[in-house]
């Protein structure tokens, strides 16, 4: 909820509670994802179950979540929201090592099946890619229609569906095309300091010269 500041409480509530549950975007693509998930919920999940449920969440994780990050990324690249860019760009991050590894997690469920269960497999693969496809079209669509990004939305959008499949072992799907060097400069996965004095950042930094504490290091 780390945009629910900017917004009147009412209106918070609103959107949380109401339009969340109701927008039909929303709900389809949890119908989708969701529905791949009950499969596992019986004690004896097929192979074939459990990954497609892992294709499933790779495309949730690496391709579904990252159209709605799409703007805050643009408005941070512009000086504005700077540190929800952060916020951001830390989930990007995470979201990222979630997606590869689920996806390696799915590659060696798939060696695991008959080559007919690979091609029915990979046809239902690309049919839910489709679909969901289509409904994020439709969604991105409606949000940013009025500010007129929805060309360059979907083309990250369709960036984002390749990458999917790259982590599932496949190769893109989608017609890539160039999208704002803003958003391509923050899927920069590298860790960046924006404040010298502060050192305050958007990664993870790891302690490498570490001594411990001794006696002599409290005599000022």
């Amino acid at each position: 909820h780390i945009f629910t500041t900017l917004l009147p409480s009412k209106e918070t509530d609103e959107l949380l509670d109401v339009w969340v549950l109701e927008e039909p975007h929303l709900k389809y693509k949890s119908e989708k994802i969701v529905g791949t998930y009950h499969k596992l919920w019986g004690k004896e999940a097929s192979i074939y179950d459990q990954y497609m449920a892992r294709v499933a969440s790779v495309f949730l994780e690496t391709f579904l979540f990252f159209s709605g990050f799409y703007y805050p990324l643009y408005l941070a690249g512009q000086g504005r929201m700077t540190t929800s860019g952060e916020i951001i760009r830390k989930i990007l991050l995470d979201e990222s090592i979630h997606g590869v590894f689920t996806g390696l997690d799915a590659q060696s469920l798939r060696n695991e099946l008959s080559e007919s269960e690979k091609q029915k497999a990979d046809k239902e693969m690309y049919q839910l890619l489709e679909d969901l496809y289509a409904n994020e079209a439709s969604y991105t669509r409606s949000l940013y229609d009025p500010i007129g990004l929805t060309d360059d939305v979907m083309n990250y959008v369709r960036y984002n569906g390749n990458k999917a499949l790259s982590n599932l072992g496949f190769e893109p799907y989608f017609e890539e095309r160039e999208f704002s060097p803003i958003i391509e400069n923050a899927l920069d996965t590298s860790t960046k300091n924006h404040d010298f004095f502060s050192v305050k950042g958007d990664g993870y930094v790891l302690a490498l010269n570490v001594e411990s504490l001794q006696d002599e290091d409290f005599i000022f």
